[in-house]
């Protein structure tokens, strides 16, 4: 599966940029690729902001866990010329990440326990503050991650523990 490519025409007192952000390059007009972590950056669990200097401005590309990135400058969306917040995790989000890591301690445990904790933690974070859902939709989505992530990590140990035993 090839890795999605983004793009973006932002006018800066006059100038046209085309900034591209692709296999977590950034080029600005066609030039070479840069590493994003070359950037400036903030990161506010689950989000990342990467500042990009853009003539005598600061564009700022903002990706969430789940969510195509943003490009905005001066607080507004540059693909819709919209208002941009950040989308942030609301308190009961918590709740799922500690339900996840509850399950590391009683079911799985371990390096691949860990991999899988981490991994859920960070989608149910994304779930949780994806601004285009309802709140009702967000909660059935992490409802049903932690249920079907708990089934599967009951079943990896079972397995784990038959493939220990007979050693």
């Amino acid at each position: 599966m090839a890795a999605q490519a983004y793009s973006w025409d932002v006018n800066v007192d006059g100038n046209i940029y085309k900034v591209e952000f692709a296999k977590n390059k950034i080029s600005i007009n066609g030039g070479e690729g840069v590493k994003i972590n070359k950037f400036k950056s903030k990161s506010m669990f689950p989000n990342s902001q990467y500042f990009l200097p853009l003539g005598n401005k600061e564009a700022v590309l903002n990706i969430r866990q789940g969510a195509d990135p943003v490009l905005t400058i001066d607080g507004r969306d540059c693909k819709t010329g919209e208002p941009f917040t950040l989308s942030k995790m609301p308190g009961w989000g918590w709740v799922f990440i500690v339900l996840h890591v509850i399950n590391f301690f009683i079911l799985i445990g371990g390096a691949i326990g860990g991999a899988l904790c981490g991994g859920l933690c960070v989608i149910s974070a994304g779930i949780a503050s994806n601004g285009g859902k309802t709140t009702g939709k967000k909660v059935a989505g992490c409802v049903i991650l932690w249920l079907v992530a708990s089934v599967i990590e009951f079943i990896l140990a079972i397995i784990l523990a038959s493939l220990l035993s007979g050693m």
